[in-house]
């Protein structure tokens, strides 16, 4: 694989993610805006070894399988100063810089993750989040504000989200899964799409609704407030 990514690329694939956000019922996406200036400035990290990522703010990410480590971030140039990339342990983070004070809610930054394994992916803020191509035993998924992630293309046993605020999870898009457990409050939203007799469990309070595909499912989560859960039908192969 080419890890050296074209600007043109990173525009297509997350135009791909903006499209996705729109769809499968899961509630309207967070408009991404678009950066200020025509002059783009392509930053490249040299992080490995991190099996999580907590991705921030108004930044709009392709995390993608691969056998080694890369990372790009495409920023208007005039803020590229306020990326900030840090690593700790295991888990690396990406967001403008917390010590900025100033207003950075109109400007956003594109960009390509690639690793071999991901176990923990987070968001927050704006921040809108296309994982795809991972095989594995698990993923525990983290969303608060108006983040949204959408998972395609992957296959995994067991997947464990946790979302609050008004985020979106999109995860009708994989491999019927098996199990899962979800943990909802605000107005967060989630699909999913189960294995015939998969567990579905987990609860959902506020006004946060989990909607799943998937024949004979074990369905097992609590419900308060004006939470609901639907089932949306046969899972589609």
């Amino acid at each position: 694989m080419n890890y050296k990514i074209e600007k043109a690329l990173i525009v297509a694939l997350v135009a791909s993610v903006i499209s996705a956000c729109g769809g499968g019922g899961s509630g309207p996406a967070e408009a991404i805006p678009q950066t200020a200036s025509a002059q783009t400035k392509t930053l490249i990290f040299q992080n490995s070894n991190f099996t999580e990522l907590e991705i921030r703010n108004s930044f709009a990410f392709i995390v993608q399988y691969g056998d080694r480590f890369s990372i790009e971030v495409t920023v208007d140039d005039q803020f590229s100063d306020l990326v900030h990339v840090s690593q700790n342990g295991v888990r690396l983070s990406v967001g403008f810089d917390p010590e900025f004070r100033g207003d950075i809610h109109a400007h956003t930054a594109i960009g390509i993750i690639t690793l071999p394994i991901l176990d923990v992916i987070a968001s927050s803020g704006s921040a809108v989040v296309d994982v795809a191509g991972f095989t594995q035993s698990y993923l525990q998924i983290s969303e608060t504000g108006s983040s949204h992630i959408e998972v395609a293309n992957c296959h995994f046993d067991l997947i464990s989200a946790t979302l609050d605020g008004s985020s979106n999870l999109s995860l009708q898009h994989i491999s019927a899964l098996p199990a899962a457990n979800v943990d909802l409050a605000g107005s967060s939203r989630v699909i999913l799409r189960m294995m015939l007799g998969g567990t579905l469990t987990g609860s959902a309070t506020g006004s946060s609704h989990v909607g799943y595909y998937g024949n004979n499912v074990n369905q097992q989560v609590r419900t308060a407030n004006s939470a609901a859960v639907t089932w949306l039908g046969n899972a589609v192969e």
